[in-house]
């Protein structure tokens, strides 16, 4: 007597009679068709050899008209089902009792967009503030001092198949970061020499500040339900204070509207990052870690040919380890 049908799309990604396999209709204009797998169980464990083509019929069903497939007296159907309509697998027969049993395949469109959480006239107000107003404090700072202001707004809603499910899941996922960065380098008086038909070589101490935050919400729901739950909210501020001693060569200082400069250069840095996670209904979690590297390396490049950057390229490395000054876990109720 046939116990249920079992309808296989991946390792994890099965379905049982009385559930429905889910998949996405339009995942990808390569992809027409989906191989699944579909195997019966029978309550007293049938073997293959045990069984004859009168035995078992295998059927699929579309629109409401039933069609035979050439895998009868089988345990299994193994097909290439096309992304279209939705439709239905069975397979009917027993020994000694006749009965049947079939699993539905439903298709799901794939969606892949961006949306909006934050009120359009909030939107405009953040990027008016970085753009027309944070932005232009450098304009008021003395010569020499860098300074930038960077935000980003990511807002995204996708569906993908599950891979230990036979559902599809549908995700929101939002993300806000900002962040100020500000920089100076002054020369060392007395170190600067002219190295004959390549440029200036000089030494420096630099200092620089950075401060950003980054907000995260992700959200999630299987096809089949309305309401959806948070599976990541947090906040995570990070802060950096450097000093910074090397040496920069400049070249071709005479040659207008070219500028290649490279430097090497050591620093340490004072660095304080957290992350604050929010949890519904529980407590919120903020951790923390304060600390010190002792002493980084770097090397950079850059080439800018009439206002224009054509290379610019860096690489740092930690010379010794972290040195920890304060870190630990802190549950907000």
């Amino acid at each position: 007597e046939i116990k249920e049908v079992w309808a296989k799309h991946k390792e994890n990604r099965v379905a049982k009679t009385g559930e429905t396999l889910y998949l996405l209709k339009d995942r990808s204009p390569a992809v027409q068709s989906e191989s699944v797998r579909f195997e019966m169980v029978t309550k007293r464990g049938l073997k293959a050899e045990e069984l004859s083509v009168r035995d078992l019929e295998w059927y699929q069903t579309k629109d409401g008209i039933e069609t035979s497939l050439d895998n009868s007296g089988k345990l299994f159907y193994q097909g290439n089902i096309p992304r279209a309509n939705s439709l239905s697998y069975g397979v009917r027969g027993g020994v000694p009792n006749m009965g049947s049993k079939q699993i539905d395949i439903d298709f799901v469109d794939h969606y892949n967009t961006t949306y909006s959480r934050i009120n359009p006239v909030v939107s405009g107000f953040i990027n008016v503030l970085f753009n027309d107003k944070i932005k232009t404090i450098k304009n008021y700072l003395p010569g020499g001092i860098d300074f930038d202001a960077t935000h980003d707004i990511s807002e995204q809603q996708y569906n993908a198949e599950d891979d230990n499910s036979n559902y599809i899941i549908d995700y929101e996922n939002s993300s806000y970061s900002a962040g100020i960065i500000a920089g100076v380098e002054v020369p060392i008086p007395g170190l600067a020499y002219q190295v004959p038909y390549v440029g200036t070589l000089g030494g420096y101490i630099g200092f620089s500040a950075n401060l950003s935050g980054q907000y995260t919400l992700e959200r999630s729901k299987k096809n089949t339900e309305t309401d959806f739950t948070t599976t990541a909210h947090n906040f995570g501020p990070t802060g950096t204070l450097c000093f910074e001693l090397g040496a920069k060569l400049d070249f071709l200082p005479g040659v207008e509207e070219i500028t290649l400069d490279a430097k090497a250069y050591g620093k340490a840095c004072l660095v304080f990052e957290a992350a604050m996670e929010i949890n519904e209904g529980t407590s919120d979690r903020f951790t923390y870690d304060v600390y010190f590297n002792p002493l980084i390396g770097g090397i950079s490049g850059e080439l800018t040919v009439a206002g224009f950057e054509l290379f610019k390229q860096s690489r740092e490395w930690h010379v010794f380890s972290k040195v920890e000054i304060a870190n630990g876990t802190l549950d907000i109720k």
